[in-house]
C-alpha cells in the first residue's frame, strides 16, 4: 500500500514579535507566527498551550511539562526536548530535524503529518499514541516504548529500533524496511500487516523463537 505524502508545515512569510517575555511559557496561551532562536524553556510547566505557524531553532525544551500541548504548522530544528512531556497533546504538519529527544514522552498524544529527520529519541515513550501519517528518517529509537500505539501506515526509514517495545501496538502497513529491529519487543499479533524486507524476516523469526533450518 502506497502511503500518501506527509503534508509540510504552512509557515508564514513573516514572523511576529517575541510572544514569551523573559522566556516564560504561559498555560492556555496561543503562540503564533513566531521565530524563536536559542531560547531556554527547560523545566517549565504550562498546560494547554498552542504553537502555530512557527519556526523554532535550538530551543531548549528539556524537562518541560507541556501536557495537552497543541502544535500545528511548525518546524523544530536542533531543539532539545529531552525528557519533555507532551502527554495528551497533539501535533499536525510538524517537522523535527536534528532534535535531541531522549526520554521524550507523548503518551495518549495524537500526531498527523509528522516528519522527524535524524532525531535522537532513545528511551522515548509513546504509550497509546495515535499516528496518522508519520515518517521517521534516520532516527534513534533504541529502547523506545510504543506500547499500545496506533502506528498504521507509519514509515521507519533507516531508524535504530533496537530493544524498542511494540507490545499491543497496531502495525498495519507500518514500514520497518531498512531499519534495525534487533531485540525488538513485539508479539505475533502486532506483526500482522507490517512491512519488512527479506533480511528482517530472518530477524523476526529469531525474535519469535522460530528455528530457521535448511537441513
Amino acid at each position: 500500500m502506497t502511503q500518501p505524502p506527509i503534508k509540510k508545515p504552512k509557515l508564514p512569510s513573516a514572523y511576529a514579535d517575541d510572544g514569551a517575555p523573559d522566556g516564560v511559557l504561559e498555560p492556555e496561551r496561543i503562540y503564533e507566527a513566531l521565530h524563536w532562536i536559542d531560547r531556554d524553556h527547560s523545566y517549565q510547566e504550562a498546560d494547554n498551550l498552542e504553537i502555530r505557524r512557527s519556526l523554532l531553532q535550538r530551543v531548549n525544551w528539556s524537562g518541560a511539562v507541556l501536557r495537552k500541548i497543541q502544535v500545528s504548522d511548525a518546524r523544530f530544528q536542533e531543539c532539545d526536548l529531552s525528557n519533555a512531556d507532551w502527554g495528551d497533546g497533539g501535533a499536525q504538519r510538524v517537522e523535527m530535524a536534528g532534535c535531541r529527544m531522549t526520554g521524550f514522552r507523548a503518551e495518549d498524544a495524537f500526531f498527523r503529518d509528522l516528519r522527524w529527520d535524524e532525531c535522537s529519541a532513545s528511551f522515548s515513550h509513546f504509550h497509546q499514541a495515535r499516528f496518522k501519517g508519520a515518517h521517521f528518517e534516520g532516527c534513534n529509537f533504541r529502547d523506545a516504548d510504543f506500547y499500545g500505539a496506533d502506528l498504521t501506515g507509519v514509515v521507519f526509514h533507516n531508524c535504530d529500533l533496537t530493544r524498542a517495545r511494540f507490545t499491543e501496538a497496531v502495525c498495519v502497513d507500518t514500514d520497518f524496511r531498512t531499519s534495525t529491529i534487533d531485540e525488538l519487543v513485539i508479539g505475533v499479533r502486532e506483526w500482522r500487516g507490517a512491512i519488512l524486507d527479506p533480511f528482517q524476516t530472518v530477524v523476526l523469526a529469531s525474535l519469535l523463537g522460530v528455528q530457521v533450518r535448511t537441513d
